[in-house]
């Protein structure tokens, strides 16, 4: 389809405004808002977004909810094919005020799908629409949610270790070296993690190797190449500490995904 002016689904007065997305190379899009929520469901491909509350990879199987006026941005490029739903404000339900990643179940999917048929401009009558709109919210609000979130920290000493980690995520660097550069002690870094994104330095470089790996995977790179790419000793340890995170082995996981 033709490029999508990000304004445009801002236009559209229907309660949802549907989009189907297929490029085979997505370029990075600068931060914008939107009046509305938007609803990313990726169908295939690789995605990577970034809002204030962090870094979201988002893997085939699974749908990002951007709540009204919240800054976004594209950072990771790849083929894509994805349904984009954007809704009226007033139909943001308050239990869904942050960015939130969930697995897309079949009756999501579903739902998604026909108002994806229906077109942007819409097809089907507002009551009908207003009716499946409605049924997709709770089920959003009841979907399973998925670990595969990054926060970034505000604290301007630990955004120069996660900056670095970021570019660098195989880094192996001892605590005691963190915190001489940032000029904390251990328990304070460890403190400031833990006010600022809600987790352990630990816990968080674990994440990013998780985000890491998920984008690796859509590449065709092998669970091992990842491990030792990252660092690990061996295989088996990653995989352990992504079972651990996801309750899935990456190999699993990424099988699981449509289209792999």
């Amino acid at each position: 389809m033709a490029r999508i002016d990000l304004h445009y689904p801002d236009t559209i007065r229907r309660d949802a405004a549907a989009f189907t997305l297929v490029r085979d190379q997505v370029e990075a899009v600068a931060s914008h808002s939107h009046r509305k929520a938007e609803l990313v469901h990726l169908i295939a491909g690789n995605l990577t977004l970034q809002s204030a509350d962090g870094i979201w990879v988002v893997p085939p199987g699974r749908a990002l909810w951007i709540p009204p006026g919240i800054a976004h941005s594209t950072l990771e490029t790849g083929n894509v094919e994805a349904r984009c739903i954007f809704f009226e404000p007033d139909l943001s339900p308050h239990f869904l005020p942050h960015c939130h990643l969930v697995f897309v179940h079949p009756l999501l999917e579903a739902i998604m799908d026909r108002l994806t048929q229906s077109g942007p401009e819409g097809a089907i009558d507002a009551a009908r629409e207003g009716r499946l709109v409605a049924v997709l919210i709770d089920e959003l609000a009841a979907a399973r949610r998925e670990p595969f979130h990054l926060p970034l920290p505000r604290d301007s000493r630990l955004k120069h270790i996660a900056e670095r980690l970021l570019k660098q995520p195989s880094l192996r660097i001892p605590i005691a070296r963190w915190c001489a550069e940032a000029g904390m002690s251990p328990r304070t870094l460890g403190r400031l993690f833990q006010r600022d994104i809600g987790m352990a330095f630990g816990k968080w470089r674990q994440q990013l190797h998780i985000q890491v790996a998920l984008r690796k995977l859509e590449r065709g790179a092998t669970v091992s190449m990842i491990a030792y790419d990252l660092g690990y000793e061996s295989p088996s340890a990653f995989i352990t500490m992504f079972k651990r995170n996801t309750g899935q082995t990456p190999g699993a996981l990424h099988r699981a995904n449509p289209d792999t």
